[in-house]
């Protein structure tokens, strides 16, 4: 049986499993590649968005002089590594042939580069926290010595009145007793003067001193030295009121004198007990002070904590990143405005700003599930795109979009599975052929219309084996002589072809062992009986061959031919 023969054939499910194995590994070659280039651009587009060197550096230095120190990172320095950077990240190229070594150590330079660049902006982001905790410090400072110069204008105003009550006491004793003022009395007069003298030039110059910070220092260091004046003057009005007493009772009895020893000594006892009293007031304000430094502290690393973690290791996309930037200035200017109330910033920071976090943080966080799902399915379907060679369609980065390129991506997988399918047919019979010594004289033109694939074999001189491969792998073989035009067989062609159909059928037993050791089944056709009737000649020039393969295939084809017309001549005779 060795007429035309027409079968579908179809590959083993081995054959098909172990080409998409080698195809999903070229294709996740390939992905890796173009995932590697498009993270590269993404982090130097990003480099090219952030803010200049200049105007972070400027934002530093502003920072450090409102809070009276000084930046260790110098411009210069930060430029010269974050430039040394971006060009080592433009020197990564990979092309698209680039084996999987040189992709692991192009993904290997990507992270470490980047790597270096985080540890730049830790470095910035260290000494903006550093200069606003030594601002924040200065606001508490400053607060502390406005506070303090008003509890001590408060204290030392109420012991002037005090002193003030005391004097106009002895004054009254005085004019009792009706004896002359001593000069006790008069230097006890002279220093209240002096003190609430000195209380009033004080008083101006904290009203003077603003924010600064030594003005209100000093200030606060003269009220000290009023206030340990003007403390002692109770005592030095007691002694001066035994003196008039003395004066007046010199005359009096030891019973009197004895009286007023416990009078004094009642007097000290009182004084003891004001000292005391001021010390533990002292002591519990210092323990106040140290406790809502540390609850600030504490707020302060909780809200720095949590607006991290909000934007940490994530795409943040445009409008979730100004709210957070917005919400993140309204701390700052509560934090300064509000610097000494920890109880306010407490209540501001749980009502006003972390509800307000949770709401950004769960809108990035869904964000950038969508987006990953997203540039999963682009990377896989570009990928597939350009091993066919197909133009990529343009997708929206919503829900809905996932579900379409799902669709298209396993089109796209089908399609490669067909294309690969057809060219290891193609190429399996090709090499069967030249391997059984039927060298390919040429393939169908490109612009015949009719069967996808067309190939010609030499099978002797001038006949050859014609095999067509239709879109559904149905594969056609068929025998037949050469020319150059289109023509039927005559009568002694055709007896001629009849006996190499006959020849060619151990070959194609043959053929078809061959494909199914390469896991090419021949299944439902049919196979034609060699005979005259199914003899033809195929014409040449329907395939690309050379003129000179083309003139040796007519110059063999005619000497053949008279061969075998000279031995009919001689039976015929």
């Amino acid at each position: 049986m060795s007429g035309p023969k027409t079968r579908r054939v179809q590959l083993t499910a081995e054959q098909i499993e172990e080409m998409r194995r080698r195809r999903e590994r070229e294709l996740l070659r390939e992905r890796r590649i173009i995932e590697f280039g498009r993270k590269r651009n993404d982090f130097l587009q990003n480099l090219q968005n952030s803010p200049s060197v200049s105007k972070i550096m400027a934002e530093l230095r502003k920072n450090a002089e409102r809070s009276g120190s000084f930046t260790v990172l110098t411009e210069k320095d930060v430029s010269e590594r974050i430039c040394a950077i971006r060009k080592d990240i433009e020197s990564l190229h990979l092309k698209m042939t680039a084996d999987d070594t040189e992709v692991m150590r192009a993904y290997d330079s990507f992270r470490s580069l980047k790597e270096k660049h985080y540890r730049i902006l830790a470095e910035i982001s260290e000494e903006k926290e550093r200069l606003d905790r030594e601002y924040r410090e200065k606001l508490r400072r400053l607060n502390e010595l406005k506070q303090t110069v008003s509890s001590l204008s408060e204290e030392i105003g109420s012991i002037l009145r005090e002193n003030e009550t005391q004097l106009h006491m002895l004054q009254e004793k005085i004019s009792q007793y009706d004896i002359k003022s001593p000069e006790a009395y008069t230097g006890l007069h002279k220093k209240h003067e002096k003190s609430s003298s000195e209380f009033s030039e004080l008083l101006s110059k904290a009203g003077a001193a603003g924010d600064n910070e030594n003005e209100l220092r000093q200030t606060v260091d003269g009220l000290q030295a009023v206030r340990a004046a003007v403390s002692t003057f109770s005592l030095s009005c007691a002694e001066t009121r035994e003196l008039i007493v003395s004066n007046y009772v010199n005359r009096l009895s030891d019973d009197i004198s004895t009286l007023l020893q416990k009078i004094r000594e009642r007097e000290e006892e009182e004084q003891e007990k004001v000292r005391a009293e001021a010390a533990r007031k002292a002591a519990e304000a210092e323990k106040k002070r140290a406790e809502k430094t540390a609850e600030l502290q504490k707020l302060y690393d909780t809200a720095r904590r949590k607006f991290a973690e909000t934007v940490s290791s994530r795409n943040v996309p445009e409008k979730q990143a100004e709210k957070l930037n917005n919400l993140q200035e309204l701390w700052a200017e509560a934090t300064e405005t509000h610097a000494g109330d920890p109880d306010y910033l407490r209540s501001f920071f749980s009502i006003s700003i972390e509800p307000k976090i949770k709401r950004i943080s769960a809108d990035i966080a869904e964000w950038n599930s969508l987006l990953n799902e997203y540039n999963d399915r682009l990377l896989t379907y570009e990928t597939l795109c350009q091993q066919l060679g197909a133009v990529p369609a343009r997708f929206a980065l919503t829900e809905s979009s996932l579900v379409h390129m799902d669709s298209a991506i396993a089109d796209l997988r089908e399609a490669i599975d067909l294309r690969e399918q057809e060219l290891y047919i193609r190429k399996s019979i090709d090499e069967i052929m030249q391997e059984m010594g039927h060298d390919v004289l040429g393939y169908g033109k490109s612009d015949y219309s009719g069967a996808d694939h067309r190939a010609l074999y030499r099978f002797a001189d001038n006949t050859a084996i014609g095999v067509t491969i239709d879109e559904d792998n149905n594969v056609c073989m068929e025998l037949g002589g050469l020319d150059t035009t289109d023509r039927e067989p005559d009568e002694r062609e055709a007896m001629m072809l009849e006996e190499d159909m006959k020849n060619f059928c151990s070959d194609y037993r043959m053929i078809k062992e061959k494909l199914k050791a390469r896991g090419i089944e021949l299944l439902e056709g049919h196979e034609l009986p060699p005979s005259a009737e199914y003899s033809q000649i195929l014409n040449l020039t329907d395939y690309d061959i050379d003129e000179r393969t083309m003139e040796e295939i007519m110059t063999s084809g005619r000497h053949t031919a008279s061969q075998e017309e000279k031995k009919h001549l001689t039976i015929d005779k």
